[in-house]
C-alpha cells in the first residue's frame, strides 16, 4: 500500500515517516478515492478498535455503521472535488461512549502531482465539547431560574438591554421580554434618576470592581413610579462584559419607611407635647429628653442630653435611682429631683426597658408631686381634727337622742299620765255616756303613753347608759323578736364589765341597724349574734343564712354600712362584710378595746321566740 503512495525509491523515507506517523497521539488515516483504507496509525487503531491488518485494503462500509459510513464518504467525496482540505466535525461511538473529534481531511498526491489519495488527521475535542454543552446546559439552566426568580433580572451591554426575566416585566408592566430587549436602560428610568445613572455608567465604563447596591426609580408602563433595589455586578454575557442587575420592588417597603417615619414623627410630637417629664437614657446616659423635663429641671434640653440621670436627682436619692435602673424595676416610686439651680423638688417617678433600633433604653417619666404633698400634708393636719369632730358628731348625736328620750319620758310621759288620771276621777263623776267616751279617751292616752315609751327606748335605751350594753341588748333581742319574728342566738364573752361608752354605743348601735336590715332584706327566722370582749379588742360577728346580697356591687347606702363603718372606724377598727345572692350575709367587726376586768367566759342566749 506504501509503495503505490509513495514509490518503491523511498524506502528509507517512507520508514521514517511511517514510524512518525505512527507514534504520533492522533488518530491518522489515508483511503484510496475509493473508499480502502491504506494506512491507519496506532491511534486511529486505538479509536476505532479495529487493528491495521484487519483495516488495510477494506472499504469505509465494510467497517463503520451505514450512517457513518455515509458521512466519511460524504467528506472524502468533497475532498476530491475540491482538492482542498476540509475541516469537519465527526462523531464517533466508541466503547466508552461517543466522542467528538475535529478532523481536518486533506487530498493525497503522488510524485507527479496526480490526487491518489485522502488522508486525515483527528483531534480529540470530546472534552471541549462536553464542558460547551455543559456550559449551555447551566445557561439554559439559569436562565429558566432566572425567569422564575420573584427578584426582576435584568442584563445590560453598552447601556442597552440584552436580558431580562419575567419578573423584570411584570416589575415594568410589559407582557414579553421581548418588549424590552435592546431598549436603552435609562429610557426605563424616572426623569429624576436618568441622567443620574446615564453619567454614572459612561464615567466607570461598566468597570465595577465590587458588586453594588442602590436604589433608582423605575418608570412603569403606565406611567407611575416604582422604586427598587439594585444589586449589580460584572459578567461576560455571550462574551461580552456586561452588568447582572438583581431588582427587587421595594414599593411596599418605602410605604413602611414612610409610615415608620411619619410615626416617629408623631410620636415626637406626643413626646415634645407631653405634660410629663420625659427622659430616654442608656445605661443611666441621656440620649433624649422632653422640654416638660428641661423645664422641670430649668434646664435646656442640649444641657441635659450626654449627662448622667443620677446628676438630676438629690444625693439622698440617688441609689435608689440606681437601683431601680440596674433592677430594671417598672414599680412607681418617689424620689427627690435636683434642678439646675440646686433647688429640690418630691418627684414620682416610673420607668420601662425597651428596644430602640437594636439598643435597650429606659425611657423614664417624671412628675412633679410637691402640690400633691402639700395636700397630703394639710390632710395629715386636718385628719385628727376630722376624726375628733366624727367623733364629737357622734357623741353629739347620742346626747341629743338621750335628751328627746328623757324629754318624751319625763315631760310628755308624766303630761299624758296626768290626763289619765283626770279622765278616771270624770269617769267616777259622769254618766254611762260620759263614762264610755272618758273610757276610750283613756286607751288612746295609754297606747300613745306606750308608743312614746318606746320611742324613747329606741332612742337611746337608759338602762344602756345606767346598766350597761349586756343588759340593753338582752331587753333590746326580746322586744326585736316580739316585733319581727326573728329569734336572735347570741352568745357572748367578757360582757359582764362595763367598758368605754363610745364602744358600748357603737356595739349597741351597730346591732340593732344590723338585725334591722336582717328583718328587712334576709326573710329568715333565726340570726346570730357573737361578742368576744377580752384585755385588748371587741370583736363582733352578726350573721344569717337569708337572701344575701351582691357585695362587689354598688348600692346605695340603704342597709347604713357607711354609719356603721364610720362608727367603727373612729374607733379605730374595721368592718367587713361578706354575703352573696342566696348565701347569707355576716358582718363583722372588730377594733382595740382595753380596760381592766376579766373575762367572766358567761354565755348567754337571748330573743326567745314569740
Amino acid at each position: 500500500m506504501q509503495d503505490e503512495l509513495f514509490g518503491a525509491g523511498a524506502a528509507a523515507a517512507q520508514g521514517f515517516l511511517g514510524q512518525l506517523l505512527q507514534h504520533t497521539p492522533a488518530p491518522i488515516y489515508v483511503s484510496s478515492l475509493e473508499g480502502r483504507y491504506l494506512f491507519v496509525n496506532r491511534a486511529w487503531e486505538e479509536l476505532s478498535r479495529i487493528p491495521s491488518r484487519q483495516a488495510l485494503g477494506r472499504l469505509t462500509g465494510e467497517m463503520f455503521t451505514p450512517e457513518t459510513a455515509r458521512r466519511l464518504k460524504e467528506a472524502n467525496r468533497r475532498v476530491v472535488e475540491s482538492g482542498a482540505p476540509l475541516e469537519v466535525e465527526e462523531v464517533v461511538e466508541a466503547a466508552d461512549g461517543v466522542h467528538y473529534y475535529h478532523t481536518v481531511k486533506f487530498p493525497v498526491r503522488n510524485a507527479q502531482g496526480v490526487l491518489v489519495a485522502v488522508g486525515g488527521v483527528s483531534i480529540d475535542v470530546t472534552g471541549r465539547r462536553r464542558a460547551e454543552e455543559a456550559a449551555r446546559a447551566a445557561e439554559a439552566q439559569s436562565r429558566e431560574l432566572l425567569d422564575e426568580s420573584p427578584d426582576g433580572v435584568a442584563v445590560v451591554r453598552n447601556l442597552e438591554v440584552a436580558y431580562v426575566n419575567r419578573a423584570f416585566c411584570r416589575l415594568l408592566g410589559y407582557d414579553r421580554p421581548e418588549e424590552l430587549l435592546g431598549t436603552c436602560a435609562t429610557d426605563l428610568l424616572s426623569d429624576a434618576y436618568k441622567d443620574r445613572v446615564t453619567n454614572n455608567a459612561r464615567a466607570r465604563a461598566l468597570d465595577l470592581p465590587a458588586p453594588s447596591r442602590y436604589e433608582v426609580e423605575y418608570l412603569h408602563r403606565d406611567g407611575r413610579i416604582v422604586p427598587a433595589e439594585i444589586h449589580v455586578r460584572r459578567i461576560d454575557f455571550d462574551g461580552a462584559p456586561s452588568s447582572l442587575a438583581h431588582v427587587r420592588d421595594i414599593t411596599e417597603r418605602k410605604k413602611s419607611e414612610a409610615a415608620r417615619r411619619e410615626s416617629e414623627a408623631r410620636l415626637r410630637r406626643f413626646f415634645e407635647a407631653a405634660f410629663e417629664a420625659i427622659v430616654l437614657h442608656e445605661n443611666g446616659v441621656i440620649l433624649d429628653a422632653n422640654q416638660a423635663a428641661a423645664d422641670l429641671h430649668r434646664c435646656s434640653i442640649a444641657d441635659m442630653i450626654g449627662r448622667s440621670v443620677l446628676e438630676f436627682a438629690a444625693p439622698d436619692s440617688r441609689e435608689t435611682v440606681r437601683g431601680r435602673i440596674a433592677d430594671a424595676d417598672e414599680r412607681t416610686y418617689e424620689a427627690v429631683g435636683l434642678r439646675a439651680d440646686g433647688s429640690t423638688f418630691p418627684g414620682e417617678l416610673r420607668a420601662k426597658n425597651c428596644t430602640v433600633q437594636g439598643r435597650t433604653v429606659r425611657v423614664a417619666a417624671l412628675r412633679d408631686v410637691t402640690e400633691r404633698k402639700r395636700a397630703e400634708q394639710t390632710l395629715q393636719e386636718y385628719a385628727p381634727r376630722l376624726q375628733a369632730l366624727s367623733r364629737r358628731l357622734l357623741e353629739v348625736q347620742e346626747e341629743e337622742r338621750g335628751r328627746l328620750a328623757r324629754e318624751l319620758h319625763d315631760e310628755i310621759g308624766q303630761t299624758l299620765t296626768g290626763l289619765d288620771l283626770a279622765l278616771g276621777r270624770g269617769d267616777r263623776l259622769g254618766d254611762d255616756g260620759l263614762r264610755r267616751a272618758v273610757a276610750e279617751a283613756r286607751d288612746g292616752i295609754r297606747e300613745l303613753t306606750g308608743q312614746v315609751r318606746d320611742l324613747s327606748l329606741r332612742l337611746r335605751p337608759s338602762m344602756l347608759d345606767d346598766l350597761g350594753l349586756l343588759p340593753a341588748l338582752l331587753w333590746h333581742f326580746e322586744r326585736y323578736t316580739a316585733r319581727t319574728g326573728v329569734y336572735v342566738a347570741f352568745r357572748h364573752t367578757g360582757l359582764a364589765r362595763r367598758f368605754s361608752r363610745e364602744g358600748e354605743t357603737a356595739t349597741y348601735r351597730i346591732v340593732q341597724e344590723a338585725l334591722t336590715n336582717v328583718a328587712r332584706h334576709a326573710g329568715v327566722g333565726e340570726a346570730s349574734v357573737r361578742i368576744a370582749l377580752d384585755r385588748d379588742a371587741l370583736r363582733l360577728q352578726i350573721e344569717d343564712r337569708g337572701a344575701g346580697f351582691d357585695a362587689a356591687a354598688p348600692r346605695s347606702d340603704g342597709c347604713g354600712l357607711s354609719g356603721m363603718r364610720q362608727r367603727v372606724a373612729l374607733l379605730g377598727g374595721r368592718l367587713d362584710v361578706a354575703s352573696a345572692s342566696g348565701s347569707g350575709t355576716r358582718l363583722t367587726a372588730e377594733w382595740p378595746e382595753g380596760g381592766e376586768g376579766t373575762c367572766d367566759g358567761a354565755d348567754a342566749g337571748g330573743g326567745g321566740r314569740p
